[in-house]
């Protein structure tokens, strides 16, 4: 029998194509769909063993750096702070705003706030200042709440066990 994985790539069941990974597009040419094949070939490969290494070697590399800090000086250079690795390379700080200098992500300066609001009074009409006031949306908020869990909050035994457990493991309460 051939060999259906190896380093460089995986073998299509269907045309005997060497491919990297067996994706949706190329198993479209054959008319089948990922589930399709994962019932017809099940265990399967579906990417070369260089894939396989580059995901976990990505895997823990982020597991690595996932709490990495360092350090970053504020926009006007006045202040350091610590951040996650992946962030930013500055903060913006009082100290920054209080000078007069713009946050150069354009994140919070009042713009982005003032635009959405601008939007949806414009699409929705003039009091419509948030997502929750559009008329109909809290209705079918409510019904998809009760469609997928039983209820909104404590009213939903499924999300009433959910948020006691992430309360007791962030340390909010004991468990009793």
């Amino acid at each position: 029998m051939e060999e259906i994985k190896t380093y460089d790539y995986v073998l299509c069941p269907y045309c005997k194509e060497k491919v990297t990974i067996l994706q949706h597009t190329h198993l479209k040419k054959h008319g089948k769909t990922t589930k399709d094949f994962k019932e017809e070939f099940p265990g399967y490969p579906f990417r070369c063993g260089r894939l396989e290494e580059a995901a976990l070697r990505g895997a823990h590399k982020n597991k690595i750096n996932k709490d990495a800090k360092k350090k970053v000086k504020c926009v006007c250079g006045e202040n350091e702070r610590m951040v996650g690795k992946f962030e930013a390379d500055y903060v913006y700080l009082d100290c920054c705003k209080s000078k007069g200098l713009e946050n150069p992500d354009k994140r919070s300066n009042g713009t982005g706030e003032a635009n959405r609001k601008k939007v949806l009074q414009e699409k929705y009409g003039p009091g419509v200042t948030n997502a929750a006031k559009i008329p109909g949306v809290k209705e079918k908020t409510s019904n998809t709440n009760n469609e997928r869990y039983g209820g909104t909050g404590f009213a939903s035994e499924k999300l009433r066990r959910k948020s006691i457990k992430t309360m007791i493991e962030k340390g909010y309460f004991d468990e009793d």
